[in-house]
């Protein structure tokens, strides 16, 4: 597959940017940082929860067009490695559960706490390797400066899924978290 594009680091803020807020949407949920910073707020600051589950699962879905290639992406990991970029195969029915997920669907409504906490855990559990996978392949010459420092803090040194508790809400979904960190 030829190079469409070779990865400034400048294009790769808006990368970096992905992967931190993803991270940082799953530890608010685990630690619930969230939920104790809106609390006070009207609804108990449920529109403010709804959005953060709905920005988590935006953030993944714009890594899977990122690491796969696929969407019509016009920044896509191959073009910030040293050579090819082999893409995963295998979160294309992510990319879809995503998808359904983020938009009004049976789904967000049909699921049960379990399914949605597994759901959050499989997210996390799939796209970690990929993004560290991603570091290992990256050119240093193509990303900003502090770009591999400040993954591997949103990672951690063994960054723990985050077992969210994802309920239905009259005017959405929101987060928290059932089990303390590991």
């Amino acid at each position: 597959m030829a190079r469409r594009n070779v990865g400034t680091p400048v294009q790769s803020e808006p990368v970096l940017h992905e992967i931190r807020m993803l991270y940082a949407l799953a530890e608010s949920f685990e630690t619930r940082a969230l939920d104790g910073a809106v609390k006070d707020l009207p609804d108990e600051g449920m529109p403010f929860r709804n959005a953060a589950v709905d920005s988590f699962l935006l953030h993944a879905r714009q890594l899977i067009e990122f690491f796969t290639g696929r969407y019509n992406r016009d920044l896509v990991a191959d073009h910030f490695t040293r050579g090819e970029w082999i893409p995963p195969i295998d979160l294309g029915d992510l990319h879809l559960r995503l998808s359904k997920a983020i938009h009004l669907s049976g789904w967000r409504a049909g699921s049960t706490e379990d399914q949605r906490r597994v759901f959050f855990r499989t997210i996390i559990d799939t796209l970690t390797p990929e993004v560290r996978r991603f570091l290992e392949a990256a050119d240093p010459d193509r990303l900003c400066p502090g770009f591999v420092d400040k993954v591997q803090a949103a990672l951690g040194d063994s960054h723990p899924s985050p077992m969210a508790e994802v309920r239905i809400s009259s005017t959405g979904t929101t987060a928290g978290t059932a089990t303390p960190r590991r």
